[in-house]
């Protein structure tokens, strides 16, 4: 969920804060020089409603370095004070780049940016042959070339860099018609490239252009049938044959473009935001998930004794009070992640207790399919492919494992209900007539996260993280419909393999003619891995029988107990703990929208 400890956690990491006086700082020279400056009103109203959430970076001598906006709307408002964290960048003009890479920028910011990050990258790695191998990020025999380079320094997408660059050579008259927001820079470039990059063979007497496609299609000898295929999967044919506009493409591309550019936090905030906004929920389940999320004061009476597990329930969801609805309710209120619908196998469940005042949500926990392939837990398992296509039906994916609040925060329920969430598997094994050997989830981000520290989990890895973006629900539910409407044939087989998102998107991008490898998005994330039996690896491995299994047991409860009361006292010395209950409220509403805002996101 985006807070203020997680929004400020993200933006300083573990770097020291220090408060200084506004006077003893000072703007870098060159700062208004690269960057058109902006109305500072969000800004003021923002720092007024929240204070400052993010530090300003100065150097030792006080030159601000990230911040010039939130300093002057600082002074603006009367501000005698700040938080800053003190850098000692290499090149300054660098790092002042660097670090306005999540400023809200215009096309002329971006373009005055590139143009002074390649001057200062050209001093440091030189020229001619051997400059490709002194460019940052360049690994095992990667070729990284400047504009890749510029586009990562910049936080934006290297086709669009590529675009405002050509735009700007050929056009830059454009360039003012996009900042003033009369034209997309997609829609820039498309006249860029009609008026300047015209194909040879629109050169080429029409009269001749039929002889060449006769020849082709009498060296193939389709049938009608098959040419009106190749025709409707072709673009620019294909938009007309299927009813759909040229501009519905370009607002395809300048979203997934959008998308491109945002970090993995603010994609995981904006898509959530986008649920949030596009999900019908009734107002009933709200309410009562506002009743059933148990107070800090509630919590702490229930878990001041380790018994306290004897007496947590486990509900299925099923028709009656535990249903479908309320479930996905819960999902949607208390989830960082946007829901999908899951395909294949699958069974959730609640988690909560009783007291005095009725039912208390603890949390949600939902099982899934595994992946097909996983090359980290694959590797652990030692799995050649055809035992993988044996015995994965053996495992079962951790797909949803999320406390309510404040139990999550302040009493380490994340890590609670991922041991808890064994008491699913009877159940699993019931509904399947299938054994589960062993448990596999994926985490949001690579680093640590709710199931670090646990001796009954092993972190076996990351995944690879190169997907293709998937456009915003509206986006996306025009485009899948298009597809499944028009390409049926086509439709009926993607959604039958392993990742049917990303290979019907890889359908619809090469029908559209968007270059796929424009739009991957590396998100990697930490694969964990839970075994229920001690000699799983043999079994997974067919080396042994089902009855020859050895349970492996352990005692989570004490070890979660033990590291539940040491957070508790931590929290309670530094008054650090949380005693809200229900994260998507207005407040926290205002909270997402500003920190996406200073971001540069909306």
């Amino acid at each position: 969920m985006i807070t203020i400890k997680k929004v400020n956690s993200y933006l300083i990491k573990s770097k020291s804060i220090i408060k200084t006086k506004l006077f003893t700082l000072k703007e870098h020279p060159e700062n208004n020089q690269i960057y058109e400056p902006h109305c500072l009103e969000d800004l003021k109203n923002s720092l007024s409603i929240h204070g400052q959430m993010e530090p300003l970076a100065v150097t030792k001598s006080g030159v601000i370095i990230s911040g010039h906006r939130r300093y002057n709307a600082m002074n603006s408002l009367g501000w005698s004070e700040c938080e800053i964290r003190i850098v000692e960048p290499e090149n300054e003009l660098i790092a002042l780049i660097e670090h306005n890479r999540y400023r809200q920028k215009s096309s002329s910011d971006i373009l005055k940016e590139a143009r002074i990050l390649e001057k200062e990258l050209r001093k440091k790695i030189g020229r001619g042959r051997y400059a490709s191998k002194n460019r940052e990020g360049r690994h095992q025999g990667e070729r990284i070339t400047m504009v890749v380079q510029l586009s990562k320094k910049l936080g934006v997408g290297s086709s669009r860099l590529k675009q405002l660059f050509s735009i700007s050579n050929y056009k830059p008259e454009l360039i003012e018609e996009i900042d003033k927001g009369g034209l997309s820079v997609s829609a820039a470039y498309a006249q860029i490239k009609d008026e300047f990059f015209r194909n040879d063979s629109s050169e080429i007497p029409q009269s001749a252009q039929y002889k060449e496609l006769g020849k082709c299609l009498k060296s193939t000898n389709l049938s009608l049938d098959d040419i009106e295929k190749v025709i409707k999967r072709t673009y620019p044919y294909c938009l007309e044959k299927t009813d759909i506009s040229h501009e519905k493409r370009r607002r395809l591309i300048d979203q997934l473009t959008f998308l491109s550019e945002l970090s993995n936090d603010e994609l995981v905030a904006i898509r959530k935001k986008d649920e949030v906004e596009n999900t019908y929920l009734e107002p009933k389940y709200l309410n009562k998930l506002k009743k059933v999320t148990p107070s800090l004061s509630e919590l702490n009476k229930f878990f001041s004794e380790s018994i306290a597990f004897e007496n947590v329930c486990l509900d299925l969801v099923d028709e009656n009070y535990f249903n479908q609805k309320f479930w996905n309710t819960v999902r949607t209120h208390i989830h960082s992640i946007d829901n999908n619908n899951q395909i294949g196998r699958r069974l959730s469940a609640f988690v909560g207790f009783y007291n005095n005042n009725g039912y208390r949500l603890l949390g949600i926990i939902s099982y899934g399919s595994p992946s097909y392939a996983l090359k980290a837990r694959d590797s652990h398992i030692g799995w050649t492919k055809e035992l993988r296509d044996t015995k994965r039906d053996y495992l079962v994916n951790l797909s949803v494992c999320c406390p309510t609040q404040p139990f999550g925060f302040s009493f380490l329920g994340g890590k609670f209900l991922a041991c808890f969430a064994d008491k699913l598997i009877p159940f699993w094994e019931k509904k399947y007539d299938q054994r589960v050997v062993a448990v596999t989830c994926t985490s949001l981000e690579e680093g640590l996260c709710q199931y670090s520290g646990l001796k009954n989990w092993k972190r076996l890895g990351s995944s690879s993280g190169r997907m293709l973006l998937k456009p915003l629900r509206q986006e996306w539910k025009l485009w899948r419909s298009w597809y499944r409407k028009n390409y049926r044939e086509l439709y009926d087989k993607t959604i039958k393999d392993s990742s049917p998102t990303q290979s019907t998107l890889r359908e619809i991008f090469k029908i559209l003619d968007i270059s796929a490898k424009d739009f991957i998005h590396n998100n990697r994330r930490g694969i964990h891995f839970h075994h229920l039996y001690k000699n799983y690896i043999d079994f997974l491995n067919g080396n042994i029988d089902e009855q020859d299994l050895i349970l492996d047991t352990f005692d989570w409860q004490g070890e979660w107990f033990k590291k539940m009361k040491a957070r508790r006292e931590n929290q309670t010395k530094r008054g650090e703990f949380s005693t809200h209950n229900f994260d998507f409220n207005e407040s926290n509403e205002q909270i997402m929208l500003a920190w996406l805002d200073a971001k540069g996101a909306l």
